[in-house]
């Protein structure tokens, strides 16, 4: 299946030394650059369930489910990728030196990096790293990150394992971009390459059809924060979809709060809820500056009661009534004075009444006096004519002098009291109608101020009827969510699911087969269960072994398959574990080794499940149905997913799995 050692690629430009791993799609080989004698990274583009090697030579040709068009499809995107990720120029980006197409495929050239990757620090040194050193090989990797955003390129496999450190400097490198995927300006996919699942570190939207078709920074946020949390803790964490049922689970208390808050926002199960760039991301490492969430919340209840309030003076005024009116301050009223006395007090009525009767009197007297004077003035004149011997001209002279100056006082005695007397009651008249315009506005102020107390006392009344009704309402809403949650609740009890939707660790009853769910597609509808029980058996037994018989079970993902081809076989019953799953009936198998693995990640909410039937999943090996060779099959171990290869007569622990 691989380039053997000493195997030379482009004439004899780049020669084979070991292999480094293998994937779904591609082998990665150690080689050397033979002219420049140095080592490099060579990548092949082989997806191992379509493509075979022919035997008697280097190339490569479609196997049996290969589909030739979409194969040469997504050769084509691998090397378009290569030579888009060839263009990156960043100190914490591997560098590739070469994209080339040979033997029926395509490869390209990395730069070698001595080291090892952070997942191989962690386990190494069996704890966490310190968190100083944690945040810095993050912000790095956050650099690298940003880096390709800005290029509108998304990772989507961000992890531990693929960051390296080079042992020459200690620099963090982004390595791996083999599930990369590329955006147009408008965010919208340009590559369509494979999509690949790192259990922990891929978020929910990752695990759906569809759920990264459009360019979104936060889905690599989400992956860098769950890497961090792996650094600083020494544990892988929970998968998306536990996070999603149980949240993420409480940090140590040692940390920060500037790296609690950053692994808290980043590992958020929606999108929207994480920062949306690497800034703001490191931001909230650093916590040099506020980030606010991008999506606007609408105004609550509260604030625009806060903003009101703010504006009523008095606290006895409601949300929801217009404030009372204030009455105006009444103007003094202006008391009338005589022109002739700016500061003579104001009078009361009995001395205005005493007033007016004692100038009606000196009116009276002065014309009365004046009458007497003149009859006096000339009864005088007729004795002084006979007593006087003055002559006639001077008397005339002097009685018209006196008759005039007598008619002059009575005439400005008369003006003097109409003047008082109309002053009198001009002001008399403009008091009594000023009392009366006061009056008048004081009892239609008094009738506004009823109607404002009855609007407000309405108001009131319908405000308590609809707090209630609302009230009623959110009552009766909480009553029909608990009854539906219950009712839920019963279904997921019973292994009814959630109207026939599961999750995984729910208790599967249906259609006569009992099971625990571990795995789940078309949104719940469908998926795979693990038997309740268990059992300790040999895939084969010693007489079967020792005919070295090769069953060719290759599946790693459909145990089914490989179950179906031992059991149509007539010497089926030599193969105990195989017999011992089918027994439960025909939907039953030995799980293939990636449905083992599937087991193993859900091994918390599986066993969860299984522990209120009185078991639980044996922390040993377990067997697979798919075969190694003529005498050895495939194993997964239950504590720490390690897979192996143990000889068929073996005693392992056996579960039957079914879809449903």
């Amino acid at each position: 299946m691989r380039l053997q050692t000493g195997t030379f690629l482009q004439g004899d430009k780049y020669r084979i030394i070991d292999v480094l791993g293998q994937g779904g799609f591609g082998i990665t080989y150690l080689a050397e650059q033979v002219m420049a004698e140095r080592k490099v990274c060579i990548k092949e583009f082989f997806p191992k369930e379509y493509y075979k090697r022919d035997e008697d030579s280097h190339s490569i040709s479609l196997g049996t489910q290969g589909s030739a068009e979409i194969m040469d499809l997504y050769k084509a995107k691998f090397v378009k990728e290569a030579k888009t990720i060839a263009k990156l120029d960043h100190p914490n980006i591997i560098h590739i030196f070469d994209v080339f197409t040979e033997n029926n495929t395509a490869y390209y050239v990395m730069e070698y990096i001595e080291g090892e990757s952070l997942s191989d620090v962690v386990k190494r040194n069996g704890s966490a790293l310190a968190e100083g050193v944690a945040v810095d090989y993050i912000k790095q990797a956050a650099s690298a990150l940003g880096y390709i955003h800005e290029r509108k390129i998304m990772h989507l496999d961000v992890k531990p394992a693929n960051i390296m450190l080079r042992k020459e400097d200690g620099r963090p490198i982004l390595i791996d971009f083999g599930l990369s995927k590329q955006y147009d300006a408008e965010g919208n996919q340009t590559s369509s390459t494979p999509v690949g699942i790192s259990a922990g570190f891929a978020p929910m939207e990752q695990y759906q059809q569809g759920g990264v078709k459009e360019f979104s920074p936060e889905t690599d946020i989400y992956s860098l924060g769950a890497s961090l949390y792996y650094l600083v803790t020494g544990c892988v964490p929970p998968q998306a979809a536990a996070i999603v049922d149980d949240g993420l689970p409480e940090l140590p208390a040692h940390l920060s709060a500037n790296v609690r808050k950053a692994i808290e926002r980043s590992m958020e199960v929606q999108r929207k809820r994480r920062p949306h760039s690497m800034d703001e991301f490191v931001a909230l490492l650093d916590d040099s500056k506020k980030v606010v969430p991008i999506i606007p919340t609408p105004q609550s209840e509260s604030t625009v009661i806060a903003a009101a309030s703010a504006n009523i003076p008095d606290e006895s005024t409601k949300l929801g009534e217009a404030p009372t009116p204030t009455p105006k301050a009444e103007a003094p009223k202006k008391e009338w004075t005589p022109k002739y006395s700016t500061e003579k007090p104001k009078k009361s009525d009995d001395e205005k009444s005493n007033k007016r009767w004692l100038i009606w009197l000196l009116g009276l007297l002065l014309i009365i006096c004046g009458v007497y004077f003149i009859i006096g003035a000339n009864s005088g004149d007729n004795s002084d004519e006979k007593r006087s011997n003055a002559p006639r001209e001077e008397r005339n002279d002097n009685v018209q002098r006196e008759e005039s100056a007598n008619a002059e006082l009575e005439v400005t005695s008369t003006a003097e009291a109409a003047e008082a007397m109309a002053e009198i009651d001009n002001s008399e008249e403009t008091r009594l109608a000023e009392e009366e315009a006061a009056r008048q506005a004081e009892q239609q102020r008094l009738v506004e101020e009823e109607a404002e107390r009855q609007r407000i006392a309405e108001q009131k009344k319908k405000e308590e009827a609809a707090r209630k009704a609302e009230q009623q309402r959110l009552a009766e809403e909480e009553a029909a969510r608990q009854a539906e949650q219950q009712r839920i609740d019963n279904m997921v009890a019973n292994g009814l699911g959630r109207d026939g939707v599961y999750q995984i660790g729910d208790y599967y009853n249906r259609n006569g087969k009992r099971g625990v769910v571990f795995a789940v597609w078309d949104n719940g509808r469908h998926g795979k269960i693990v038997s309740l029980d268990d059992t300790k058996l040999q895939w084969c037994t010693g007489k079967q072994w020792g005919k070295r018989i090769d069953l060719g079970l290759t599946d790693e993902s459909d145990g089914k398959a490989n179950t179906d081809k031992v059991m149509k076989r007539s010497d089926s019953d030599q193969y105990p574990a195989f017999v011992w799953c089918r027994k439960k009936g025909a939907n039953w198998h030995l799980p293939a080794k990636e449905e083992l693995m599937a087991i193993h990640n859900n091994y918390s909410a599986i066993n969860s499940t299984l522990a209120e039937y009185g078991t639980q999943l044996t922390d040993e090996w377990h067997w697979s149905s798919t075969d190694y060779d003529e005498d050895h099959a495939w194993v997964v171990s239950m504590t720490n997913g390690f897979t192996y290869d143990f000889t068929t007569f073996d005693d392992f622990y056996v579960r039957a799995v079914s879809a449903f």
